[in-house]
């Protein structure tokens, strides 16, 4: 678990540098990948699955927080690749 969670804080330092100078794209990457690092990080040490679920989902086994399980469900919507196919900035007609 530790390993993962020095990832997440890793790429949440990345993020920062990232917004700091200007380059908000990469911050948000950045700071997906460390959410899903550090959620990753506790569904191993509590043993649970969240394989091919939603993030909001995964987020709302470890909390009631409503705030962070939209949180969640954002990141997912900013990172569908169904709705924003790898290279596009919008959704396709297709």
């Amino acid at each position: 678990m530790n390993d993962l969670l020095e990832k997440s804080k890793e790429l949440l330092e990345e993020a920062r540098q990232c917004f700091n100078d200007g380059e908000k794209e990469c911050a948000v990457s950045q700071l997906e990948l460390a959410v899903r690092k550090a959620l990753s990080a506790l569904e191993s040490e509590f043993g649970v699955s969240g394989f091919g679920k939603p993030l909001d989902e995964r987020i709302a086994h470890f909390t009631n927080d409503q705030q962070l399980i939209n949180i969640g469900k954002i990141i997912d919507d900013l990172f569908n690749p169904a709705i924003y196919p790898a290279g596009y900035d919008h959704a396709t007609d297709d």
